[in-house]
């Protein structure tokens, strides 16, 4: 059954957080006045809003949980020929369940259908659209979990016409995970303006580094403390705060002999969703 009624309250107020934060002409500004449910499985709703440019906004809900607000802008939309988000929740184990969920962009696309890495495969009945959204049977959640799998798309004729490959959904811990990468960075918000960063924290794991300094987008150096566990944490002044809205301030991490051994950048959340990426 696809449905075409406006979407729950909490659903549309969900997919106007996503410009929560954000300067003007860094939202996506979706039009949730006219969100609206697109594919249903009973269980799990698509909910759909539009964007300005011809992207949109998507958002799944299960058993009444939102699952996060994913947004596309129509030149990016462009580059996939199917759309896939796999929203979870930690933590994530080999019986969790999985739904997946998306659009068809492609021309010429009749019907879809998700083939395991088993080698067996199952219909996916497409919404309003091109939208789609399908549970895993808990017969098939094993496979998805141990093994990549991929969604076919094709013609009436049943030939296929494009496919995307998705890795295996493996398994994630609950709570923080180790991180191997040399510098960990988490840049602290209070959420009401992303072009700000309050301060910085994140853990040192590179060999050999012994101390550790900050420089921001100016050239301009602090040193920043190392705790025995290679952990550090620091603020950022009130008057510097915009500085990394701009351009990325670096963390950088030396040797006894004061060498660089490793360096990541910082910036703002709103400077890396302006550059469409982050570091």
């Amino acid at each position: 059954m696809l449905l075409g009624q406006p979407a729950p309250p909490q659903v549309k107020s969900d997919l106007r957080a996503v410009d929560e934060g954000f300067p003007a002409d860094l939202r996506y500004n979706p039009d949730v006045a006219t969100a609206r449910s697109v594919a249903t499985t009973g269980r799990s709703t698509l909910y759909f809003a539009e964007l300005n440019d011809g992207g949109h906004c998507t958002e799944i809900v299960t058993d009444g949980v939102a699952r996060g607000a994913i947004c596309a802008t129509a030149d990016q939309i462009g580059a996939q020929p199917i759309e896939v988000t796999v929203p979870f929740t930690d933590p994530v184990t080999r019986t969790s369940p999985v739904t997946i969920g998306g659009h068809v962009n492609a021309a010429g696309v009749a019907s879809l259908e998700i083939r395991y890495g088993d080698g067996s495969s199952a219909p996916i009945p497409l919404g309003d659209e091109g939208f789609f959204v399908f549970d895993v049977p808990s017969d098939n959640v094993a496979s998805v979990h141990d093994s990549d799998f991929a969604l076919v798309g094709l013609n009436e004729s049943g030939e296929e016409v494009t496919r995307v490959e998705v890795p295996g959904i493996g398994e994630e811990p609950a709570g923080p995970i180790e991180d191997p990468a040399p510098i960990t960075v988490d840049t602290i918000s209070d959420g009401s303006d992303f072009t700000k960063v309050l301060g910085v924290r994140g853990r040192v794991n590179a060999e050999g580094a012994v101390s550790l300094e900050f420089r921001y987008p100016d050239g301009s150096t602090i040193q920043v403390p190392i705790m025995q566990d290679g952990s550090y944490d620091f603020d950022i002044p009130a008057d510097r705060q915009g500085d990394l809205f701009d351009a990325p301030g670096r963390l950088i991490a030396l040797d006894a002999q004061g060498r660089e051994v490793a360096t990541v950048p910082v910036a703002a959340v709103a400077f890396w969703r302006a550059h469409e990426g982050g570091p």
